[in-house]
C-alpha cells in the first residue's frame, strides 16, 4: 500500500461507514413499507460515494460492487422482493470489504486483472468530472478539515498547483476552497495578470494568473478551469491553475504568501 493510500484510508473508512448506514436505512425502510423518495436518493448517492472513494484508494473490488449497486438503484425506485434481496446481499458484501479495510487488509489482486481495468476505464469515461467534483476535491478537503488530534497525521500542509509550467504552493491555513471556474467577469482596464472576477456565492474575488505576474508578459490562460481561492487579513483572491490543484503533505515550488501578494500587487476586488 502506498503512503498516500495509507493516508487516505481512514477518511475512506469514515465516509464508507456513513454511506453504508444510509443504504441500511433504505433496506429497512423498504421492508417496513416506509421508504420515501428522499431515503431512496440517499441510498443511491451513498453507493455513488463508495464507488468513487474506493477507487481513489485503489480498493477496486469495493468500487466495482458499489458501482453495480448504484446501477441497480439507477433503474428506479420500483423493485420487487428479489431486487431488495440483491441489494441486501451487495450491502452485506460491502460491509465485509469495509471490515478488511479497517483491519488494514488489502483486497485481492483485482486491480491487476483485465476486468478491473475495464471497470475503472468505464468509470472514468462515464464521470470524469464527477470524480473531480464528487470525490477527489471533497476527499482532499476532508483531510484539510480534520481537526481531532488523532487525525493530525491526515492534515496537509499546503495546496500545490501549476501555472505556465511552474509549481506554486499556498499554506493550507490560507486556502478557502478549490473552485471550478465556469466563467469569469472580465475587467477591461485591469492589470494583465488579473483574469477577471469570480462571484463565489455572492463574494466577489479577483482571479490572478501567476504566469503573467512572474513573466510580466503574455496573456492569461483562458483554458484554465480551476482556481485556488485563498484568504488573508487583506482580503480574498483566487489563483488559476493549469491542472487540478492538490492538497499535499509536502511543500514544493514557489511559495505564495497571500497577504504579501495582495499588498505588493495592489490587488483588490
Amino acid at each position: 500500500m502506498s503512503d498516500i493510500q495509507e493516508t487516505l484510508l481512514p477518511v475512506f473508512i469514515e465516509e464508507t461507514e456513513l454511506a453504508l448506514e444510509q443504504i441500511a436505512t433504505f433496506i429497512q425502510a423498504y421492508r417496513d413499507g416506509t421508504e420515501t423518495e428522499e431515503i431512496f436518493e440517499l441510498a443511491r448517492r451513498a453507493a455513488h460515494t463508495i464507488k468513487g472513494t474506493a477507487a481513489l484508494v485503489k480498493r477496486f473490488q469495493t468500487s466495482n460492487l458499489a458501482h453495480l449497486l448504484e446501477q441497480h438503484l439507477d433503474v428506479g425506485q420500483e423493485s420487487d422482493a428479489a431486487d431488495i434481496e440483491k441489494i441486501s446481499a451487495w450491502y452485506t458484501e460491502l460491509c465485509s470489504y469495509l471490515t478488511l479495510a479497517k483491519e488494514g487488509v488489502e483486497e485481492d489482486t483485482f486491480e491487476s486483472t483485465a476486468a478491473s481495468a475495464a471497470v475503472l476505464g468505464s468509470f472514468l469515461d462515464e464521470a470524469d468530472q464527477d470524480i473531480i467534483n464528487d470525490f477527489a476535491l471533497p476527499f482532499m478537503l476532508k483531510l484539510h478539515q480534520a481537526e481531532e488530534e488523532q487525525h493530525e497525521v491526515l492534515r496537509p500542509l499546503c495546496c500545490r498547483f501549476f501555472v505556465g509550467g511552474r509549481q506554486y504552493f499556498i499554506s493550507i491555513k490560507e486556502v478557502l476552497e478549490i473552485y471550478q471556474c465556469e466563467s469569469f467577469t472580465y475587467l477591461q482596464f485591469a492589470p494583465t495578470f488579473v483574469v477577471g472576477l469570480l462571484n463565489i456565492r455572492g463574494a466577489v474575488v479577483p482571479v490572478i494568473n501567476l504566469a503573467v505576474v512572474e513573466r510580466s508578459s503574455g496573456c492569461a490562460d483562458m483554458a484554465a478551469t480551476y482556481a485556488v481561492v485563498a484568504t488573508s487579513a487583506r482580503g480574498d483572491v483566487a489563483f488559476i491553475s493549469d491542472t487540478i490543484p492538490q492538497l499535499s503533505m509536502k511543500t514544493a515550488g514557489h511559495h505564495i504568501e497571500v497577504a504579501s501578494f495582495i499588498q505588493d500587487n495592489k490587488v483588490q476586488a
